[in-house]
């Protein structure tokens, strides 16, 4: 019984890490498109253009740039699907993660424990995969990126077209350099809180089972 007790408890440790991975990197990504470092990266002749683009991508009534071409928006209303579908999940996710915090009355500190560990490890392999793939080859794995989320081949556009000269490659290359950094920081967090919830949890289990001991060597005494 405890083996299947412990089984289940990885089970759940697993389930809970995998939203709290996905929450970390929604979080980080969307922190980025908020801050002004977007913003920052855009040539100032094209800041307007560059905040319609924002406003669209946030859900906003479609707002026509005159020098975009309808492929350019197409490719825009499939971001926004993403965007949306991806805030749903991270909704579903929180909603999950409160459900179990209410309802797992047992081992929660375990639990807790076990999540954020696995959680804070796995975004460290996500980032160093990621890493290795940019810096072995940056263009190679955007165009592989593109292909497998937006398998309807409209991501492809001149080099002077709108969408182009203001997001280039490289700003690109800077904002995924900023998630992952960004990332490896929460998953730092999350390691540290784990490493001393479990130091803690040791430390009073030492105490108990000190204080038992000695109750026992005071009633031989007796």
């Amino acid at each position: 019984m405890r083996l299947m007790g412990k089984v289940r408890l990885r089970r759940h440790q697993i389930v809970v890490a995998v939203f709290i991975t996905y929450i970390i990197i929604y979080l980080s990504f969307f922190s980025i498109i908020a801050s002004n470092w977007t913003a920052d990266q855009i040539d100032q002749s094209l800041q307007e253009e560059h905040k319609t683009v924002m406003s669209f991508l946030r859900g906003a009534d479609e707002q026509i740039v005159p020098s975009m071409t309808i492929n350019e928006w197409e490719h825009l209303a499939d971001v926004r699907k993403l965007f949306t579908i991806a805030m749903i999940i991270n909704v579903l996710a929180f909603g999950t993660l409160a459900g179990v915090w209410y309802f797992y009355n047992e081992q929660r500190e375990e639990l807790i424990i076990g999540s954020f560990r696995i959680a804070g490890i796995s975004v460290l392999v996500i980032c160093v995969v990621l890493g290795a793939s940019i810096m072995l080859g940056f263009d190679q794995f955007w165009v592989l990126f593109h292909k497998v989320v937006f398998p309807q081949g409209n991501w492809q556009f001149p080099y002077d077209s709108l969408l182009i000269t203001m997001y280039p490659s490289s700003f690109f290359f800077w904002f995924i350099v900023q998630l992952s950094a960004r990332v490896c920081a929460m998953a730092a967090v999350l390691l540290a809180i784990s490493y001393f919830m479990e130091r803690m949890k040791l430390h009073e289990q030492a105490f108990e089972n000190r204080k038992h001991k000695s109750a026992r060597s005071r009633l031989r005494k007796k």
